[in-house]
């Protein structure tokens, strides 16, 4: 599926959805949502190449935890974002801010401990 294919389906839900709510349908959230699974499933395909290139590239590197953090911290980004969208898309905003911050802890989470590492780093520099 190219990307013009991709925008012109995502239009198409757009259009679908404001025509649905237009005419008083309660099926308007369910198309957004279905339109929005359909489009995660084709993001998904189109990057599982990228994930095995950037896979291959932390094995290959001496740098392998950190690359696997930031690639780990990336991944959670990402989900976070599209869950929060689905979820302002069906009128959650609460839950939409709820769900960031949770990605936001725990991307802290994961960092928490190279982060002791600097600062053990920055003290031995120091002294």
């Amino acid at each position: 599926m190219t990307l013009a294919q991709v925008v012109a389906a995502a239009v198409l839900v757009a259009v679908t959805a404001m025509l649905l709510r237009e005419g008083g349908s309660r099926f308007a959230p369910a198309a957004i949502a279905l339109g929005g699974v359909l489009l995660l499933a084709v993001a998904v395909g189109r990057l599982s190449e990228s994930v095995r290139w950037l896979r291959a590239l932390t094995e290959a590197t001496p740098l392998t935890p950190y690359v696997g953090v930031m690639l780990k911290a990336l991944g959670v980004g990402y989900v976070v974002e599209v869950g929060a969208d689905v979820c302002r898309d069906l009128g959650a905003e609460g839950t939409a801010a709820k769900l960031e911050l949770c990605g936001k802890a725990e991307i802290l989470l994961l960092c928490l401990p190279y982060l002791g590492e600097l600062l053990e780093l920055a003290l031995s520099l120091v002294v």
